[in-house]
């Protein structure tokens, strides 16, 4: 009787998309100013997992090998499993580990501040426009056709270039997002985005 009710509690818990945070489902193998290198540990298997620290940088999570596969569960949350799924995490529970925070709101919080090279802090809000950043000065909005707008900057263009995302306004003035990816995805350009940019170029932010 022990064994089948077990079989249906795992099963359940499948199901329902719910995780039992264990200190030794992560180790962690590394860790400097900017990343911390986590091992995840499913049963006879492994994947690795970067996180980068959210107080100084804003915070991202890199899969580091093809061990890893990152899916949205039937709550519409993202989650990280290893390659055949014997264990599963969300989000905020990798960065609640971590970073050593208990409140899974705090780290929803974090989790979308993006930082300037510069060290400015934005805070990102998608929509079914793209995406909004916000400083304490500054408001960015960023369309899904790579196109931007903003009140202090007027318009311009965006672009994801391997891990930097960076915002460039027709003036030159160019903020930018290193080892970050952007709040949208993808995006693609299109004829009605025809802003010229100039080419005297500078990072502002």
């Amino acid at each position: 009787m022990l064994v089948p009710l077990l079989k249906n509690v795992i099963i359940l818990l499948l199901l329902c998309n719910i995780s039992i945070l264990s200190a030794s489902d992560f180790t962690i193998s590394s860790k400097d100013d900017i990343w911390t290198q986590i091992q995840l540990h499913g049963q006879n298997e492994v994947c690795n997992i970067s996180v980068r620290d959210f107080q100084i940088h804003g915070n991202q999570i890199l899969i580091d090998d093809k061990n890893c596969v990152s899916m949205i569960n039937s709550k519409k949350q993202s989650i990280i499993c290893t390659k055949k799924k014997t264990i599963c995490k969300l989000d905020d529970e990798i960065l609640n580990f971590t970073m050593g925070i208990s409140t899974p709101s705090r780290a929803i919080y974090r989790k979308n501040i993006f930082t300037t090279t510069k060290g400015t802090p934005f805070k990102s809000s998608v929509n079914k426009h793209g995406a909004v950043l916000k400083s304490k000065s500054f408001t960015i909005y960023l369309g899904k056709d790579c196109d931007v707008s903003s009140p202090q900057f007027g318009k311009g263009t965006w672009e994801q270039n391997n891990n930097n995302f960076n915002i460039t306004f027709s003036t030159g003035k160019i903020v930018s997002f290193a080892n970050t990816k952007a709040p949208i995805k993808q995006c693609s350009t299109n004829s009605n985005n025809t802003v010229k940019l100039n080419s005297k170029k500078k990072i502002i932010l």
